[in-house]
């Protein structure tokens, strides 16, 4: 999904882009986030001098993956892989509780900055990409992806 800084690529990202925001990718506003964000990557000081505001709207998070090849895992013992399957479960618990402390300090650090927070209601941005979700139906791969993240809200 195409909601960055840097562009979108693909044809069905520019169609998330005009969905979510009903902007076409070629828009004079998204030229504008484009240098917006050619712009923060040149200042190391920090975004908060080039965009005081911030808005949290959640609509994108970025899962934490830990991935193990085949190979490597049936060259597991049973043992191994039940140390290895616990340890994993452990340790979700714990890096949620340090993303959540990472999270509430750099918030804090922005506001502090002088940074203007604010939280947008999520209703809009639900309904107006409700018509994407409906493109996915429920008995395909991302169909099936699509139902199990609506199921977690």
């Amino acid at each position: 999904m195409c909601l960055s800084l840097i562009g979108c690529d693909s044809a069905g990202e520019a169609r998330v882009l005009r969905m979510a925001h009903g902007l076409d990718t070629p828009h004079p506003v998204h030229f504008a986030l484009e240098h917006l964000g050619a712009d923060l990557s040149q200042r190391s000081s920090g975004r908060h001098e080039v965009a005081p505001h911030f808005s949290l709207d959640e609509h994108t998070a970025v899962p934490d993956v830990l991935l193990i090849g085949t190979r490597a895992w049936d060259q597991l013992s049973s043992e191994e892989r039940g140390w290895l399957s616990a340890s994993i479960r452990d340790s979700v618990i714990f890096q949620r509780t340090l993303w959540q402390k990472a999270t509430t300090e750099a918030l804090a650090a922005v506001q502090a900055a002088g940074v203007d927070v604010t939280r947008p209601p999520k209703e809009p941005f639900v309904q107006r990409v409700s018509d994407l979700r409906r493109g996915y139906p429920p008995d395909t791969v991302v169909g099936e992806l699509v139902e199990r993240i609506v199921a977690t809200q």
